[in-house]
């Protein structure tokens, strides 16, 4: 189990990622992160091992520093989780407008799939569902 008081360089990356990331998403996730905080969760498993959210853990990293104290939030992943930007008072905060569009233009702009890897898993893994239309 994590430790509630783990640091962010407690937190590792995924050491096979099928996203490469491109310079361009890369940039515009640090931009928002700098600008307005974190919008995205990082996703791990018991033993803090990312899965999802590499891309923000690297800039977590690099604009907060190691020794940072992340937020943990422990789930089974069977119900929802919320994040409430306690800075944000409402939907009409040019803020949350901001980010509701990075939050979807961003990961648009930094996925460079991993072709050959995105193929190796296949084998181990049926991503059917995933990349094609039934």
């Amino acid at each position: 189990m994590a430790k509630d008081k783990a640091k962010l360089s407690d937190v590792t990356e995924q050491p096979r990622n099928a996203n490469r990331h491109t310079v361009r998403g890369t940039g515009a996730l640090e931009h928002s992160i700098r600008k307005n905080g974190v919008i995205s969760a990082i996703t791990t498993t018991k033993k803090l091992q990312t899965f999802d959210g590499s891309n923000t853990l690297a800039n977590c990293l690099e604009i907060f520093g190691d020794e940072v104290e992340p937020i943990f939030v422990y789930s089974d992943g069977t119900r929802p989780v919320v994040h409430v930007r306690t800075d944000i008072e409402s939907i009409d905060d040019p803020k949350a407008v901001e980010l509701g569009v990075a939050a979807n233009r961003v990961p648009y702009l930094d996925y460079d799939p991993d072709v050959e890897l995105l193929l190796e898993i296949h084998e181990e893994i049926n991503l059917s569902d995933l990349y094609f239309d039934d």
